[in-house]
């Protein structure tokens, strides 16, 4: 429902310029505008605890005044003068304003496997891909921001021209963009447009061929395909150089001596993953640390497995060992049961030991454990168990009076409705209600309202007076 809400707002909203750059709308939910409420004030604390940040790291403050200053000096945000009567209006609109969105490509491992099939790969990168693409003048004022230079100079009001990275729709506005624009130059580029199609994960292209030729003209129709929208190619490179011919020193990727990473802070938002293009070749790069024993911590070790980042499986069994020494980790005895250290060896294990071959000091670590064994299979788990199950189910009715919960506005503030129609699932249990409001009709969870303590019979019937 979703998707095709977002494919039907995509189509009727995107218009290309003439420049060959896109210009998209910002999907929105029906009720969407109407939750905005004030978001000015938060937007200036943000402001305040950058400042002090930034105070604090000359470094980081340098190289965020150059982003901006990159911002304002290739066009893609703009100073203005805020309009008092201006309504629909959002300054974190990531945080605070609820977008729909879609996924239209694949997932990684699925084109990874499919760039395998080719004897010739080829991998490049799409520059500022979210900032090729243009907003409707109409959402400008849904992408605003506040930002000075300096704490001595007056706060300004910006408004973000393109699609900002960090929305919650920008991936879909981006990557739908590009399905566009091979569906609109497909009879100009043939096997780019089906390699835009398929091969494309977020930014990167990760596409192959079968011949130094074939992979010579996929890679000019790419380059020529994303110029004519805008967009450009950069960070080339191939397991054979051939196929480079021709490619500007500025536009390849590191030396063909030596490795190259996926940008995995925009694919898989996890390092690791290292492709060799000289030998064609997948290696796992893992960032260790030498950790002393007394700052070693189950948080610790669970971090250092969580960085091993494998979409292919082909690391499966060692992530597995890793998984198996966390797993020992935490059946541990100690911490909170007798106060030792985690990193205290384990006993021996006597639970299953005839008593009459143990000494007295075995007997005891018999005992305990047993209990150790009892505590963490029939107590232990009990802890994690949810009590919400156990409470009587509220009586959700049709007719009933109800509060909408907005965590936008103050309590105060949350509008009034009567539930017009529940919608059990499968089990009987209603946890979706549609409710008539004094503007219309919406939906939401039941976790979303709150129940007030009227019986319907003695609630005055409005639907007769009016």
């Amino acid at each position: 429902m979703e998707e095709t809400r977002c494919e039907k707002y995509f189509v009727q909203t995107a218009t290309r310029r003439d420049d060959g750059h896109y210009s998209v709308g910002l999907p929105k939910s029906p009720d969407g505008l109407a939750q905005l409420g004030e978001s000015k004030s938060t937007a200036l604390r943000r402001l305040m605890l950058l400042e002090r940040r930034l105070a604090r790291d000359e470094t980081l403050k340098q190289e965020y005044h150059a982003f901006m200053t990159d911002y304002l000096s290739r066009g893609h945000m703009r100073r203005i003068i805020e309009n008092p009567a201006d309504t629909k209006v959002s300054y974190s609109s990531s945080k605070r304003f609820q977008y729909h969105y879609s996924l239209i490509q694949d997932d990684l491992r699925t084109i990874l496997m499919r760039s395998r099939l080719y004897p010739i790969v080829l991998i490049a990168d799409v520059e500022k891909m979210f900032r090729q693409v243009w907003m409707n003048s109409e959402d400008l004022s849904l992408q605003r921001i506040l930002w000075r230079f300096s704490p001595d100079e007056p706060v300004e009001t910006y408004e973000l021209l393109t699609v900002t990275y960090g929305t919650k729709p920008a991936p879909f506005l981006a990557t739908r963009t590009l399905k566009q624009l091979s569906i609109d130059e497909v009879y100009s580029f043939p096997l780019a447009a089906k390699r835009i199609c398929k091969d494309v994960y977020m930014d990167d292209v990760i596409t192959g061929a079968n011949n130094i030729a074939e992979a010579r003209i996929i890679r000019c129709q790419l380059d020529g395909l994303l110029q004519k929208g805008g967009f450009r190619l950069r960070k080339w490179v191939s397991n054979n150089e051939d196929v480079l011919t021709g490619v500007e020193e500025d536009n390849l990727a590191l030396p063909r001596d030596k490795t190259v990473d996926f940008d995995a802070e925009r694919t898989v938002k996890t390092l690791g993953l290292v492709w060799e293009p000289r030998t064609d070749t997948f290696l796992f790069k893992i960032q260790y640390e030498i950790i002393s024993d007394s700052s070693l911590t189950k948080r610790k070790v669970l971090s250092r497995i969580a960085k091993i980042f494998d979409p292919l499986g082909l690391v499966g069994p060692v992530i597995t060992k890793a998984k198996m020494f966390m797993q020992q980790i935490w059946e541990l005895k100690g911490h909170f049961l007798i106060g030792s250290s985690l990193q205290a060896v384990p006993d021996k294990d006597f639970t299953n030991t005839s008593p009459n071959r143990l000494t007295h000091w075995q007997l005891i670590q018999q005992q305990l454990q047993h209990f150790w064994r009892r505590w963490h299979t029939e107590y232990l788990s009990q802890l994690q168990a949810r009590v919400k199950n156990w409470q009587p189910a509220i009586n959700i009715e049709t007719g009933r009076l109800v509060i909408i919960v907005d965590e936008n506005q103050p309590s105060m503030k949350w509008r009034m409705a009567r539930i017009h129609q529940t919608h059990p699932g499968k089990d009987g249990v209603v946890r979706v209600v549609t409710l008539r409001t004094a503007t219309g009709y919406v939906t939401r969870p039941v976790t979303k309202i709150c129940l007030l303590p009227l019986a319907i019979a003695d609630e005055p019937d409005t639907s007769q007076q009016q």
